[in-house]
């Protein structure tokens, strides 16, 4: 998908998450965002007050591309309403198996 086709997609996910989720709702975003220049990061911020976990725990994004040997950093866990405790990038042969991304978790408590 090119850049125009994220913007529109993230665009599309901000007008519906702010239709049916309160502002002040505790929120969590997560997945593929192929968002490697963090565009989709910035406006998740500004329009819907989300905050990225694993940045949040590691001070930027987590490398989930390909998951074999991880450069690029296209997965996110947005969150908003909640303290981000641990987060983890689950690598190892039996982790790529399954995806050709990282997996990405984090332990989240309500705030």
């Amino acid at each position: 998908m090119h850049e125009r086709g994220r913007r529109h997609q993230v665009g599309a996910l901000i007008e519906r998450l702010e239709r049916l989720v309160p502002l002040r709702a505790p929120l969590l975003v997560a997945g593929d965002f192929n968002d490697w220049r963090n565009l989709a990061g910035r406006r998740l911020a500004e329009a819907l007050r989300l905050r990225e976990a694993l940045t949040d725990r590691w001070g930027r994004p987590a490398r989930s591309f390909p998951s074999a040997f991880p450069v690029l950093r296209l997965d996110r866990i947005y969150v908003r309403g909640f303290r981000v405790n641990h987060t983890e990038i689950h690598r190892g042969p039996s982790w790529s198996r399954l995806s050709d991304h990282a997996a990405l978790s984090a332990h989240l408590q309500f705030e």
